[in-house]
């Protein structure tokens, strides 16, 4: 079902989106963790913070990531995870739940960061001085 979700934007310009994370095919209310995951177009990769991987109980493997952002060196990841995001409408309530494989990183100032990987699977929409939406089929 069509759906669309509405961004935060903070006091510094940056673009959030509420989202729920959870292991994949989670049941347990307890596994689910709800968080403001940073939009962020210039990374290929998708990333949670190993706090919350472990706050739900997420197995990593150890297949480590390498990358780097802009003015940084090299950082990797601790491992990757399948993790479960939802997206829920915020005039229907519809959801939208996608399985992900993430790099999970220890300290890090966001509890996730979305990158293209995850935002391929979305219409987004980024108006200059707006909020940003993102939409789905």
């Amino acid at each position: 079902m069509p759906g669309i979700a509405q961004g935060k934007k903070d006091a510094t310009g940056l673009h959030y989106f509420e989202v729920q994370l959870c292991q994949q095919n989670a049941t347990d209310a307890d596994q689910f963790a709800q968080v403001y995951a940073l939009i962020d177009t210039g990374t290929n990769v998708t990333i949670i913070s190993l706090e919350i991987a472990e706050q739900l109980g997420i197995e990593l493997t150890d297949k480590a990531l390498s990358f780097s952002g802009v003015g940084t060196a090299d950082v990797g990841s601790v491992g990757t995870a399948n993790v479960c995001f939802i997206l829920q409408d915020e005039n229907t309530g519809d959801i939208v739940k996608i399985d992900q494989e993430v790099a999970v990183k220890s300290s890090m100032s966001n509890s996730a960061i979305l990158g293209l990987d995850m935002l391929s699977h979305f219409d987004i929409h980024m108006p200059r001085g707006g909020s940003v939406t993102a939409a789905w089929d």
